[in-house]
């Protein structure tokens, strides 16, 4: 008897996530780490900005995107929106991504107006 022609899925291994479907939110991430990594931030910051508005991405996603953005608003100045993402990151309670924005808080100038 022959064996069955029908494609089968590749095994995954062990901790490998399963490959997500491509969506636009996940482009808009994929555009702005492209534009960040090619120095266009202020295209990066439109990116990372349209992806962390949208009411449907995923938390992962979008935690990612304020992550992104937060790097980026650090490039053209943005000191205060930065420190206010920092904000929103240590709120997702992900320990590695409050760790990173504590680290990235504790490198940040002092608002105006503290002592």
């Amino acid at each position: 008897m022959a064996e069955s022609q029908s494609p089968q899925p590749s095994p995954q291994r062990p901790g490998e996530r399963a490959k997500r479907p491509v969506t636009p939110a996940t482009t808009l991430y994929r555009q702005g780490v492209l534009a960040f990594n090619q120095g266009q931030y202020l295209t990066a910051l439109d990116h990372f900005q349209d992806l962390v508005q949208r009411p449907t991405v995923s938390p992962e996603l979008r935690l990612k995107g304020e992550m992104g953005l937060i790097r980026t608003q650090l490039e053209v100045g943005q000191i205060d929106q930065a420190r206010q993402g920092c904000q929103r990151v240590l709120t997702s309670g992900i320990p590695q991504a409050c760790r990173w924005a504590e680290s990235v808080l504790v490198r940040l100038p002092q608002p105006s107006g503290s002592a």
